[in-house]
């Protein structure tokens, strides 16, 4: 990490290392205690001032406690209502959960419906396409297909347009986030889980469209 002074420079371990020693000697101190370093150095020593590795720890124990209650919701007719992205187990599947929705009939449910309803209870959810296009293809298992009928909209197509397209084709170009951090605790988890299983049973229909238009950035009324 650092060439100045150290052959072949410093791991991130060794740098954790350096830092951990200069947090016992600060707290050995009765009085404040004014440090100088680099911007780098001290960025290091403030995630172990706070303890970074119980942070982990604790933010891996809510994320596998979500997945957990997640995978196990179900409607009435048994199916899952809710398909998880990435790793479902409860080993190292890291602070982000990305999610969708889906009907007692496996249809999808409007990720943008769901994130106006969870603002309306004061929830903050990520949402919206993938980042990385090739890993939002491979989630939803978009094919060539899916492509060509965007394509076919010719110049005038959006991406509220295209989502429109693969939900018709029983896809979706885009998920649901939900992520942990510092101040998450185990109160805003079983929210999300009692917001989440609130959908049992519910469809497209009962839930409403989205009202807001990302192609405009205009609310919808009334049909447009």
């Amino acid at each position: 990490m650092f060439r100045d002074g150290y052959p072949g420079g410093e791991t991130a371990g060794q740098v954790a290392a350096r830092a951990d020693r200069v947090v016992k000697r600060v707290r050995a101190v009765a009085g404040d205690v004014l440090l100088f370093s680099s911007a780098e150095f001290l960025k290091v020593l403030a995630a172990r001032w706070i303890g970074m590795d119980a942070i982990q720890t604790r933010v891996g124990c809510l994320t596998n406690w979500l997945l957990n209650r997640l995978l196990a919701l179900r409607h009435r007719n048994g199916r899952a209502l809710v398909r998880i992205y990435g790793p479902a187990s409860s080993f190292m599947p890291g602070g982000t959960v990305t999610m969708n929705f889906y009907d007692p009939d496996s249809h999808l449910l409007d990720y943008r419906r769901i994130d106006e309803l969870a603002g309306l209870q004061g929830i903050s959810l990520r949402t919206g396409c993938f980042c990385n296009p090739g890993a939002g293809e491979w989630a939803e298992g978009l094919t060539e297909d899916d492509m060509l009928a965007g394509i076919s909209e010719g110049m005038d197509i959006t991406q509220p347009r295209f989502l429109r397209i693969v939900q018709h084709r029983g896809k979706s170009a885009g998920a649901i986030r939900v992520s942990f951090g510092l101040v998450s605790n185990f109160s805003d988890v079983a929210r999300f889980v009692e917001f989440a299983t609130s959908f049992r049973d519910q469809t497209a229909l009962t839930i409403g469209e989205a009202t807001f238009d990302i192609d405009s950035c205009r609310v919808i009324r009334d049909g447009g």
